[in-house]
């Protein structure tokens, strides 16, 4: 019965250490929060659609003719 008595004592010790490494976890309010803002996020995001737009716009108004009414006609079917 010797082997029972030194499970015994050793889960006895692991469970005051548990115990104390759980307090200092809940005392010490080092948590970390993390908050997200949608709504920031998607108009940001959509300011670079934007940007993105205006420029394939600056680079298709400098394409010749000819290209510039068959780019139109593939962004026409695209747009909605």
């Amino acid at each position: 019965m010797p082997c029972s008595a030194v499970t015994l004592s050793l889960a006895t010790i692991t469970a005051i250490v548990a115990t104390a490494l759980l307090a200092i976890a809940f005392s010490t309010d080092n948590w970390v929060y993390y908050e997200v803002r949608r709504n920031q996020i998607q108009i940001v995001q959509a300011g670079k659609q934007v940007e993105k737009f205006q420029l394939l716009e600056m680079k298709v108004f400098q394409l010749p003719i000819a290209l510039r009414t068959e780019v139109d006609n593939l962004t026409d079917c695209h747009v909605k």
